[in-house]
């Protein structure tokens, strides 16, 4: 459902419709079973499943990686890496949140107080 739904509890049918269909089609509920859930308990499951899905993509891509590494490897330069071979949008960490300045934080407070 869309988070703005969510936030203003405005459910409109299509989006019940759309629910019902993911939990019966890609989580595999009767639609009984869904009618008993609450909203949070619906909400937990869908975290649990696209969290599964998420693990599970990732895993298919990180073994094609590797098999393409290991066909590639005889034909590459010493110390090239699976990563730079096949680099993956997940390789790269998040940067890192950049904290305001001493100077910042008192503009800040001066500002919101």
């Amino acid at each position: 459902m869309r988070p703005d739904a969510r936030r203003n509890g405005n459910y409109t049918l299509s989006m019940i419709l759309e629910a019902l269909a993911c939990a019966v089609v890609d989580v595999g509920l009767s639609p009984e079973a869904f009618g008993e859930l609450t909203m949070s308990e619906w909400q937990a499951i869908v975290e649990r499943y696209e969290a599964s899905w998420t693990r599970d993509y990732r895993t298919t891509w990180e073994q094609t990686r590797t098999l393409v590494y290991a066909a590639l490897a005889p034909h590459l330069k010493e110390g090239v890496t699976l990563r730079e071979v096949m680099p993956l949008p997940w390789d790269e960490a998040p940067p890192k949140p950049q904290l305001p300045t001493a100077e910042e934080r008192a503009e800040m407070l001066r500002r919101y107080s």
